[in-house]
């Protein structure tokens, strides 16, 4: 967050403040608990008009694009525990 004293515009508190607890809804005190990442996902900032979060059939895509390793490091006989047989 920029500020006057790092030569930045100051930060405008009370509109985001409207945003998250009037917009959103959001009690005070979930407001004051999220990140500044939190709060922009929340309010879909810097997502194109029009444009909808991924849904399920996207998630399902990539996982099919980028699968996970099931097991990994799954044959290296170093890494196994006590409980492992």
């Amino acid at each position: 967050m920029t500020s006057e004293k790092d030569g930045g515009a100051p930060f405008d508190w009370p509109a985001l403040m409207h945003a998250g607890m009037g917009r959103l809804g959001l009690p005070a005190r979930e407001f004051w608990a999220l990140t500044p990442a939190e709060l922009i996902i929340r309010l879909r900032l810097g997502q194109a008009p029009g444009t909808r979060p991924m849904g399920r059939d996207g998630l399902e895509e990539l996982m099919r694009a980028y699968p996970d390793d099931p097991v990994p490091n799954a044959g290296d006989p170093s890494l196994k525990g006590p409980d492992d047989e």
